[in-house]
């Protein structure tokens, strides 16, 4: 299952709870914030056998270098792209594991599937996991619905896309033209109203 701990231009961050063991989807979130709600759940950061980084843009890593160097080699799982992408910000990770689009990982008990997303970051990743009896699939940060994400959404028990904003919103909004151009471009997010059934 999945628990969201924040989703948001101020921070991404969640839960997964895949057969019995726990990870952090992304780290966009204080360090506070992410123990805060594990602590909530009566877990802490022991708890975790792994992070998951789906790229590597600021509301997506914020919290990513205290988090490290609070659970020292905890795995982080991610492309190589979006790993050039942290260490060239000066992120050091103790323990990375490459994921590699369209090649099937395992994990105790169930094992993923990282697969391309249209987003404009070094090497982004949506996440199909497999378990025993359920597929749960993956992707946030995206720009428009492609053939592969389509594909790797089919017959999944739960599917979290991430849809941000609104047209009218958006269109009235302060925000610099540069910016609307980058939210609205197909590399860039889904309009709320691009997500239907």
């Amino acid at each position: 299952g999945i628990t969201f701990i924040g989703s948001g231009s101020k921070g991404n961050a969640a839960l997964l709870e895949l057969e019995g063991r726990n990870y952090l989807l992304d780290a966009g979130l204080s360090c506070k914030r992410i123990r805060d709600f594990l602590e909530e759940r009566n877990l802490d950061f022991s708890d975790l056998s792994g992070i998951f980084l789906t790229h590597e843009h600021d509301d997506h890593i914020k919290g990513l270098r205290v988090l490290l160097d609070r659970t020292g080699d905890l795995p982080l799982y991610c492309t190589r792209g979006t790993m050039c992408a942290l260490n060239a910000r000066g992120l050091e990770v103790a323990n990375h594991v490459e994921i590699v689009y369209g090649r099937r990982h395992e994990l105790p008990g169930c094992s993923f599937l990282p697969f391309r997303v249209p987003h404009d970051a070094t090497e982004p990743a949506g996440l199909r996991f497999e378990g025993r009896d359920r597929v749960m699939s993956l992707a946030t940060d995206l720009g428009h619905i492609t053939p592969e994400v389509l594909e790797n959404m089919k017959d999944a028990d739960l599917v979290c896309i991430e849809s941000n904003y609104d047209e009218d919103m958006l269109r009235t909004s302060s925000y610099p033209a540069w910016l609307k151009r980058r939210i609205r471009s197909p590399m860039g997010h889904l309009p709320n109203e691009g997500v239907r059934g």
